[in-house]
């Protein structure tokens, strides 16, 4: 499992699971699905996809994890580029009762720039509904490609941050990973469309 690498406290814990099976448990999903496949939509063997969530529960139980937020306030949000242009980011930080300065955010595994091709409308989406950022800043997100007419390389993540900034959100990490390019780490559909997913799990632990 990738864990977040931020400055959250304690009680925090924010982490994406891989398709390799955390050390310890044993995976139960085959073929295209192997090795930890946690979703039921995407015709793996039902059975299968139950053992892998009971074993990922029972992996996390020992952190003393609790289903309930009491004390304070963490959110998971999750789109493509489109909820990331409709304002998904933006409904989330202001669906908190904290101020955004004091909020950190983790950019969890993505699809990075250089495998994430788009053409003029996708562009011409975000500088016409994306809220915060100024247009030349998000015209700087999309990379031209040579040679090809319309077609962009679009950097969500520098995207996510451009907004989170434009809300007063300062602490941001992650951003690191590609799910295309690290096929060892990551299902993704955009690299093969039969494939598993993975989870993205944020919750607090129990005092």
């Amino acid at each position: 499992m990738i864990l977040a690498a931020w400055p959250a406290p304690d009680n925090v814990v924010a982490l994406t699971t891989t398709r390799q099976a955390p050390a310890g448990v044993v995976a139960v999903s085959g073929g295209a699905y192997a090795e930890f496949n946690l979703a039921r939509h995407v015709d793996d063997n039902p059975l299968a996809v139950t053992a892998n969530r009971a074993s990922l529960y029972h992996h996390l139980q020992p952190q003393g994890l609790t289903r309930i937020r009491d004390g304070s306030e963490v959110a998971a949000a999750h789109a493509g580029w489109r909820g990331l242009c409709n304002g998904v980011l933006a409904q989330t930080v202001v669906a908190f009762e904290s101020r955004p300065r004091q909020l950190l955010a983790w950019l969890g595994p993505a699809v990075s720039a250089q495998h994430f091709e788009v053409g003029e409308d996708v562009l011409q989406a975000f500088v016409r509904e994306f809220s915060g950022p100024s247009v030349g800043a998000i015209e700087a997100a999309f990379v031209p490609r040579a040679g090809l007419p319309g077609k962009y390389l679009a950097d969500l993540y520098q995207l996510a941050r451009l907004q989170l900034k434009s809300l007063g959100v300062d602490a941001i990490y992650g951003g690191e990973h590609c799910t295309v390019a690290e096929n060892s780490l990551f299902y993704s559909y955009r690299r093969q469309p039969r494939c598993g997913r993975q989870a993205s799990i944020i919750a607090l632990r129990e005092a």
